[in-house]
């Protein structure tokens, strides 16, 4: 990796008055961890990556809440609530946790995870996105997408103040190939428009272009048991032990 962006950073492209300039490689900071401990994974993952601007901030919280099977299915109660213990250690004003499950109902699903009993305990809030209202979404136009009548994400997703992604890492079937941090905007979408999305053969470019409409502050992966086929919410499980945070999705 190390020696193609270096190859890549010295190929000319065109500069002003059509003068070369060299482009620079991208580098984002990426903490990565070994261990099979969730809850250390998530304190020891944050330690290393050190962000900032929590502080005072009302924090929205994205997990994997497709479905209510265990990890990799969805995000481990233990995960979840590290997380939410390390924000308000960082003096986050308010954690508000936001998602649409698919196919089962998103409040089956909390009420078989326990969601409710452990925001209750560690005082955050609970937003189902089927149940907000049409001025709480954002829309954004088709032009330019592969979304034929343009898609819509939550306005408390949109402007969160600060954003947090909590992903798994596993297959994922019906057209998605994988799931990490992109693929979970599609839990933040309207679910009619789900259909529109999985009936087409531009499913994974519609995923990326989701991911135009917001910016996730801070990205924490859990890695512990992943699925190396089938999924989303069962498959051929395999023990990767790792964690890994970042800023930047891909």
């Amino acid at each position: 990796v190390r020696t193609t962006a270096a190859g890549l950073a010295l190929l000319p492209v065109a500069g002003l008055n059509g003068l070369p300039f060299p482009v620079l490689p991208r580098r984002s900071r990426v903490a990565l961890v070994r261990t099979a401990d969730r809850k250390h994974g998530v304190t020891e993952v944050l330690k290393l990556l050190d962000p900032t601007g929590i502080a005072g901030k009302r924090v929205v919280v994205k997990p994997n809440f497709n479905t209510s099977d265990a990890a990799p299915g969805s995000t481990d109660n233990d995960t979840l609530s590290q997380l939410v213990t390390e924000l308000r250690e960082r003096d986050a004003a308010a954690i508000t946790l936001g998602e649409s499950s698919g196919p089962p109902q998103t409040r089956g699903v909390r009420e078989r995870k326990g969601i409710f009993d452990l925001a209750q305990q560690l005082r955050f809030d609970v937003v189902n996105f089927d149940e907000i209202p049409e001025s709480d979404w954002t829309a954004f136009a088709a032009e330019g997408t592969h979304w034929p009548d343009g898609f819509h994400l939550p306005r408390l997703v949109v402007g969160a103040e600060y954003l947090v992604s909590i992903c798994c890492l596993k297959t994922h079937g019906f057209g998605g190939v994988f799931t990490m941090s992109l693929k979970l905007s599609v839990g933040l979408t309207p679910k009619p428009i789900r259909r529109t999305m999985h009936r087409s053969p531009d499913m994974r470019r519609m995923i990326a272009e989701l991911n135009t409409g917001y910016r996730p502050h801070l990205v924490v992966m859990d890695g512990v048991d992943v699925f190396t086929d089938c999924g989303p919410s069962q498959g051929e499980l395999k023990h990767a032990n790792v964690f890994v945070a970042g800023t930047d999705r891909v």
